[in-house]
């Protein structure tokens, strides 16, 4: 019972704190670039996965990582941390805020789609309506809501969101399909999102 409520708690705080991402971004993007914010995200989140994993002590599982597990961080890290921050950050600069992170959450379904193509899982009349619901949402949000007369504002900002959202769609279904140790897996695609930061 404890355990579920620190599950609950942590949830909770996720919430919040995800939930500022897309304000705080708008807000960066006045004063700083694209590769500025996507540099200090990935700085801090690349040296907190590294403390956090000295301090699990799982450094005995990084050596056992064949050049074959490091390939698959470079080229997963790529499509769902970098990709899909670069373009999830040229959303927000397009669009509203709230419009483009609405529109970006589109990435559950993308998760659905891949994992019925990848994984294999089942398809069924509650996933179909699912899936139906959420791009019929994301028309009505990208048209704000002049679903007659659909014009969008910004179609690039669209078209970039939906595009993070199935990167990172990809990128979750590929990571369950690897079944990599969660915290030095993410350590090492960070690293390499920020490897790939100062290579632009």
């Amino acid at each position: 019972m404890i355990i579920l409520k620190k599950q609950y708690i942590y949830a909770f705080i996720l919430i919040l704190l995800w939930a500022t991402v897309a304000t705080v971004t708008k807000m960066l993007s006045d004063s700083l670039t694209s590769m500025q914010i996507l540099a200090g995200c990935a700085f801090f989140a690349s040296l907190s996965l590294i403390v956090l994993t000295i301090l699990q002590k799982k450094i005995k599982i990084i050596r056992q990582y064949t050049m074959k597990d490091y390939l698959n961080f470079i080229i997963l890290g790529f499509i769902g941390i970098f990709l899909y921050s670069l373009l999830l950050n040229n959303a927000i600069s397009l669009l509203p805020a709230q419009e483009a992170f609405i529109i970006n959450y589109l990435w559950p379904i993308m998760i659905m789609l891949f994992a019925i193509f990848i994984l294999k899982e089942k398809f069924n009349i509650y996933k179909l309506m699912a899936l139906i619901v959420s791009f019929i949402g994301v028309i009505i949000i990208a048209a704000k809501g002049n679903i007659i007369e659909i014009q969008f504002d910004n179609l690039l900002g669209v078209l970039t969101a939906v595009i993070a959202a199935i990167c990172y769609g990809l990128f979750s279904v590929l990571v369950k399909k690897q079944d990599y140790d969660r915290t030095t897996s993410m350590m090492f695609y960070y690293i390499n999102h920020l490897n790939n930061i100062f290579k632009i």
